[in-house]
C-alpha cells in the first residue's frame, strides 16, 4: 500500500507558502471550518489534511494563548541562532527558551498527550556548548541543534535521568523538535498570535512530511529543515 505521506522534495508539490494561505482565511474574526476546506484544495492532499486539523486547533488554542511566550526579541535572536547567524551564548539560550514556548505548545494541543518532558535548562548548558565548539558546523546549525538536544538528555520522561527514549518516544521528540526548528528558521509573524499560527502550520507541515530521508548526516538533517522552512 503506497504511504500518503507526501515525500521531500517539496518544490513541485508546494507553490504557495503556509502563511499566504493562511492569511487568505485569517482576515475573518473566526477561523471556520468552510474557510479552511476553501484553502485545504490549494495543498497537496496530505498537507491540506494535516493543515485542516492543525488550523481547527489554532482556532481554540491560539485564542486562548493568544502567543504568551513568544517574546518578539526572543524569538529573533532564537532565529539568529538556529540559522547559524550567531555564535553568542546569550542567543543559545534564546533559543532553548524558544525550544521550550514551541514545545509546551504542541503538548497543549487538542488530541496531544505528551509523556515527554522538556528541560530547558538542559538545553540552555547543550546549546551553549554547542555555541563555543561549532566551528564550521554554523551553516548546518538547525541540524546540529535536533541532533544535540536528542542527545542531550533534554527531552524525556524525566530529563536528565539516565533513562533513555525508546523508539517511539524518540520519533515523537524528533518531530516537535523538528517543528520547533522549522518554525524558528522561517521568516518571523508580525504578531505573536501570528507566531502561534505560524507554529501550527509548521506542525501540520512537519506531520504531513514525516517520512525521512536516507541522509542522516548533519548536512542532510539540516537541508530537510531549510527546505520545510522554505515553505512557511
Amino acid at each position: 500500500m503506497m504511504n500518503e505521506r507526501t515525500a521531500l522534495p517539496l518544490p513541485d508539490l508546494l507553490q504557495v507558502p503556509l502563511r499566504d494561505v493562511m492569511r487568505g482565511v485569517s482576515n475573518a474574526a473566526d477561523v471556520t471550518e468552510d474557510a479552511l476546506r476553501n484553502a485545504a484544495p490549494l495543498l497537496p492532499r496530505p498537507v491540506g489534511a494535516a493543515f485542516l486539523s492543525a488550523m481547527r486547533a489554532i482556532e481554540g488554542v491560539a485564542k486562548v494563548s493568544g502567543g504568551r511566550g513568544f517574546d518578539p526579541a526572543t524569538l529573533e535572536a532564537a532565529s539568529r541562532f538556529a540559522r547559524g547567524e550567531s555564535q553568542t551564548t546569550k542567543d543559545a539560550s534564546a533559543c532553548a527558551d524558544s525550544l521550550g514556548a514551541a514545545w509546551d505548545h504542541l503538548s497543549s494541543l487538542p488530541n496531544r498527550q505528551h509523556r515527554l518532558m522538556y528541560s530547558e535548562a538542559i538545553t540552555v548548558a547543550a546549546l551553549r556548548r554547542l555555541a563555543r565548539h561549532s566551528d564550521g558546523d554554523a551553516r548546518h546549525r538547525a541540524g546540529a541543534i535536533l541532533g544535540t538536544v536528542l542527545e542531550s538528555g533534554a527531552v524525556g520522561t524525566l530529563p536528565g535521568s539516565p533513562l533513555t527514549l525508546d523508539a517511539e518516544e524518540r520519533a515523537e521528540a524528533e518531530r516537535d523538535l523538528e517543528t520547533a526548528l522549522v518554525w524558528l528558521l522561517a521568516s518571523r509573524a508580525d504578531t505573536p498570535e501570528n507566531e502561534v499560527r505560524l507554529l501550527e502550520m509548521a506542525s501540520a507541515l512537519t506531520q504531513a512530511v514525516e517520512d525521512r530521508d536516507d541522509d542522516n548526516s548533519l548536512a542532510g538533517r539540516d537541508a530537510r529543515l531549510q527546505k520545510l522552512a522554505e515553505h512557511l
